[in-house]
C-alpha cells in the first residue's frame, strides 16, 4: 500500500473489525472541532461542500487495491474529517458496489444531514454510523465545538429525516466523557431523541486513543453498561478491538505510516492486523521513531503512536 495517497489500512476498528478507509478530505477539514478526536484539533471549522480530492483518483486507488488481492471486512469512508463535506463521495460508494461484494461504511457527525442531497448520497452506503453526544445547543457547543451555523435543530431534524428514508443499517453513537455527558440526566435526555429513531443499533463508545484535548478520562466499561439502560435499542458498548487471526493482512513500514497518519494505535492493534510478529512492528515504530516521523501518546496506560 506504499503508493496509496486516498485509501489506507486495513485498519484496526472496534465498530467494524478491519477497516479500509478511505480519506475524501484534507487532514482535519471539518464541521466540529470535537474534543474527543483523535486526529488533535481543526484549525478551522467549515460547512463547504466541495471535491476536495479527485473524485476519481480515489477510484483507481480502489481498483489497485482490488486487484491486489487484498482483504478487508468493510469499505470505510472516514479518515481525517467529516466526509460528507466532499460533494462528490456517493460516487466512490457507487464503485465499490458496482466492482464488489464488500459492505461499505460512511462515518458521520450528522452535521449536513438536513441537506436532502447529503441524506440522498448516503444511501448508497451499506451501513450509516452517525454520531450524537449532546442533548442540546449548549452541549453541542461545549462537546464538538461545531461551525458557528450548525444548529442543534438541524442536526436533529436532519438525523429523523434520515431514520426515516435511510435504507441500509443505521448506527448511532453516543461517545461518552467523564465528568462531561456520563451523568444519567445528560444520557437520558440523548437517548429521549434516539429512542424514537428508526435506528438498527446504538453503541456507546469512550476515548480510548489520545484526543484532542488533554485531561479528558474515559469512562468505565460498568458506567457505561449501566447507562445503556437508558436505551430502548439493541446497544453494543464498545471495548477493545481484536483481530480474526485468520484475517491478517500484510504489512509495511509505509503501511504502518500511512495508518498512523489517520489514527493513534498501539503496537498490540497494528501487529494484530498485520502479517508481521510483534517484533517487525516494533521495529518500523522504532525506525520511524527515529525519522522522527511518529510520536508517543500515553492514555489509560496503553503507549499509542501517531504520525507527526
Amino acid at each position: 500500500m506504499d503508493n496509496y495517497k486516498y485509501i489506507f489500512g486495513p485498519v484496526p476498528s472496534r465498530r467494524l473489525g478491519r477497516s479500509l478507509g478511505v480519506d475524501l478530505v484534507p487532514l482535519k477539514t471539518c464541521s466540529f472541532d470535537c474534543l474527543f478526536c483523535q486526529l488533535g484539533r481543526t484549525q478551522s471549522t467549515t460547512l463547504q461542500r466541495r471535491e476536495y480530492v479527485p473524485a476519481n483518483q480515489v477510484i483507481q486507488e480502489l481498483e489497485q487495491w482490488f486487484e491486489s488481492g487484498s482483504e478487508t471486512d468493510f469499505i470505510t469512508l472516514s479518515g481525517s474529517g467529516e466526509p460528507t463535506l466532499h460533494s462528490n463521495f456517493a460516487q466512490v460508494l457507487e464503485f465499490v458496489k458496482s466492482r464488489s461484494s464488500l459492505p461499505t461504511a460512511l462515518l458521520t457527525n450528522g452535521s449536513l444531514l438536513f441537506q436532502p442531497e447529503v441524506r440522498k448520497q448516503a444511501q448508497e452506503a451499506d451501513l450509516l454510523k452517525v454520531s450524537l453526544s449532546a442533548w442540546d445547543q449548549a452541549s453541542l457547543e461545549r462537546i464538538n465545538r461545531p461551525h458557528p451555523e450548525i444548529l442543534f435543530s438541524d442536526l436533529i431534524s436532519g438525523l429523523r429525516r434520515l431514520s426515516a428514508e435511510y435504507v441500509g443499517s443505521l448506527m448511532i453513537e453516543v461517545f461518552l466523557l467523564q465528568g462531561i455527558n456520563d451523568d444519567q440526566e445528560s444520557v437520558a435526555r440523548i437517548a429521549g431523541y434516539i429512542n424514537d429513531l428508526d435506528v438498527d443499533r446504538v453503541q456507546i463508545n469512550t476515548i480510548v486513543r489520545p484526543p484532542a484535548e488533554q485531561g479528558l478520562k474515559a469512562v468505565p466499561g460498568e458506567k457505561m453498561q449501566e447507562l445503556s439502560r437508558e436505551f430502548d435499542l439493541q446497544v453494543d458498548v464498545v471495548t477493545d478491538y481484536k483481530a480474526d487471526p485468520e484475517k491478517r493482512i500484510n504489512s509495511s513500514i509505509n503501511s504502518v505510516l500511512d495508518v498512523l497518519k489517520r489514527r493513534p494505535c498501539t503496537i498490540e492493534e497494528l501487529t494484530e492486523v498485520s502479517g508481521r510478529s510483534g517484533s517487525e512492528v516494533e521495529s518500523s515504530i522504532r525506525e520511524l521513531l527515529q525519522r522522527d516521523q511518529i510520536r508517543m501518546f500515553k492514555q489509560e496506560g496503553k503507549e499509542y503512536y501517531l504520525a507527526q
